[in-house]
């Protein structure tokens, strides 16, 4: 299970940087340590994939190694 993930300055800055650059919302997960009762959806978020090209998904995944978070672009 994967939850919001609590992001440092630098990793709130890289991340601004990446959606305002490509023009994509991005949401940062990571592993949780302990099940929650109270499991979200995407669509209870409001939140659906975003398409992206091949050249943006490399620069997404190169990010998401980099800040060792899962990143998810939504629209």
């Amino acid at each position: 299970m994967f939850v919001v993930a609590e992001l440092d300055p630098e990793a709130v800055e890289a991340l601004t940087a990446f959606e305002t650059e490509k023009g994509v919302r991005v949401v940062a997960l990571t592993e949780a340590d302990t099940p929650t009762p109270e499991l979200m959806t995407a669509e209870d978020l409001g939140l659906e994939a975003a398409a992206l090209d091949d050249a943006v998904l490399d620069e997404l995944k190169a990010l998401e190694q980099r800040l060792g978070v899962c990143l998810l672009a939504v629209r």
